[in-house]
């Protein structure tokens, strides 16, 4: 009898921890969703971009060759602050001294991998902004000092244009917040196992 009476505690003790835990969760996801829904929206537009030099002799089109390491060198010379205050004063599009410090907050570039294709993402909390510097991007990418500076042996062909998303990139309320209620969980389960095998 006391055995089965211990049984029932233990499992009205553990019924109690599930529905603790999954208070917790609940309530935890509702506060990261608030949260996630008052930060302002984060737009991006994207586009992909070909990367080719001239070997010096025939015609253009016979003699474009691949380098992985030039593709490199633009994919940094975009996310370079020399290359954004170009983009800024040709887009009249201000970036803050903030943004400017942690440029990965206005720009990513990322080569693909095996190829010579680059990634380009503008991020801004105006879709506006997106818009004129998508405009200026590669007149400005080939005037830049990589390029202009090798006598135009360098084409940068665009593949995909940059293009603005009408959605935003960033925040996603609904998805934070079921990674948060899935992570307490996962998380709460371990332990209360842990705490019952040791019981």
């Amino acid at each position: 009898m006391n055995e089965y009476n211990s049984f029932l505690n233990g499992h009205r003790v553990k019924k109690l921890h599930y529905q603790l835990l999954f208070a917790v969760a609940f309530l935890s996801a509702i506060l990261v969703f608030i949260f996630f829904s008052l930060q302002p929206p984060i737009y991006n537009s994207s586009g992909r971009f070909a990367v080719f030099y001239k070997d010096g002799s025939g015609d253009l089109t016979s003699n474009l060759q691949t380098n992985p390491d030039l593709t490199k060198s633009i994919a940094e010379t975009v996310k370079s602050r020399y290359f954004l205050e170009k983009i800024s004063r040709a887009s009249d599009v201000e970036f803050n001294e903030n943004d400017l410090n942690n440029l990965d907050k206005i720009v990513n570039a990322s080569v693909i991998s095996n190829s010579n294709i680059v990634l380009i993402e503008f991020f801004n909390k105006n879709t506006s902004a997106l818009d004129k510097i998508n405009k200026v991007f590669l007149d400005e990418l080939n005037s830049s000092k990589l390029i202009s500076s090798t006598n135009s042996s360098i084409t940068v062909q665009t593949i995909d244009p940059l293009f603005t998303s009408a959605n935003s990139s960033y925040p996603k309320p609904l998805t934070n917040a079921l990674a948060t209620f899935a992570v307490i969980v996962f998380a709460g389960l371990l332990l209360i196992y842990s705490i019952s095998d040791r019981s």
